[in-house]
């Protein structure tokens, strides 16, 4: 009976320890990352300079939140550029184009008119066929004339109005005429955000360039993660999961994030002597801003 007692404790301590080796086996499975990646502002605009001059101030730095609109910096412009935001800006094409359009209306509508009254005509034979033909033949090319006069008035106010976005970032003026366009320009925060880098040349005084990288703004309280994974690493990955994130940059803290893209076409699909890697993004709250763009992030499956 002893004897049996002894075996039975010992099968039971062996099943015990094989217990436990799988369950170590299997943590320290799930403690290796599935894939990595780098975490950037959910959203974010790049911003470049748009002529050339001096600078007169530079209101911002690096780090600091800035509302929609605000003013980046201001520089005095060069004479050509001022003058190419007067010529884009004037609206005499525009008045031209309608001036033709309601030309052409008119004369459309007096033929019109004419070709009812040979209708009359033709019938009670007071009218020819020759004058029809005549007349729907200079209809047809009124109609041509004012199909090519429209789209060539919608093409110049599309212009006006992109030129008028462009100022509006210069000079913080919607809506500008050519009479708005003012020496001193300025650039504007397009979104509300941090400013996440800025050109290290901009100081005042200095000379400023023709796009050129200027400013990178971002709203870092939502980052995503972008990360390549290999295919292997994308089994029962898919959009909407809660995964854990640790960053190399933040000790002894976990995030907790959600797939918000998981590509079903490998970004190298053409390369086929190469493993196939997919894009994945997740998404993560970052409302204490401890996240910064650039941070390289890990992904782990969440228990």
């Amino acid at each position: 009976m002893r004897q049996y007692m002894h075996r039975l404790a010992k099968t039971i301590g062996l099943a015990c320890c094989l217990l436990a080796l799988s369950q170590a086996a299997a943590y320290a499975q799930n403690s290796e990352p599935v894939f990595s990646g780098k975490a950037y502002a959910q959203s974010r605009v790049e911003l470049r300079t748009s002529g050339f001059g001096k600078i007169k101030e530079v209101n911002v730095a690096i780090g600091q939140f800035v509302k929609a609109n605000a003013t980046l910096l201001s520089y005095d412009g060069d004479s050509k550029r001022l003058m190419e935001f007067k010529s884009k800006l004037s609206m005499a094409k525009i008045y031209d184009l309608e001036w033709k359009k309601q030309s052409i209306l008119r004369s459309l509508h007096d033929d019109l008119r004419q070709a009812n009254l040979y209708d009359n005509y033709m019938r009670k034979n007071m009218g020819t066929q020759s004058q029809i033909n005549n007349l729907n033949m200079s209809i047809n090319s009124l109609e041509i004339q004012l199909d090519a006069v429209n789209e060539n008035l919608a093409n110049a106010k599309d212009e006006v109005r992109s030129e008028q976005m462009v100022v509006w970032y210069n000079q913080g003026i919607r809506n500008a005429t050519r009479k708005d366009v003012k020496l001193q320009l300025r650039m504007h925060a397009p979104i509300e955000g941090h400013i996440l880098w800025m050109n290290s040349d901009f100081q005042v005084g200095a000379e400023l360039k023709n796009d050129v990288k200027a400013f990178i703004i971002g709203d870092m309280s939502h980052v995503k993660l972008v990360c390549e994974a290999y295919e292997a690493s994308l089994q029962g990955i898919k959009e909407g999961q809660n995964v854990n994130v640790k960053f190399d940059s933040i000790s002894n803290k976990v995030y907790r994030g959600v797939v918000s893209k998981a590509q079903w076409s490998s970004i190298n699909a053409e390369d086929k002597s190469k493993p196939s890697v997919f894009e994945v993004d997740v998404f993560i709250e970052n409302g204490n801003l401890e996240i910064k763009e650039g941070y390289v992030g890990h992904v782990y499956l969440a228990n």
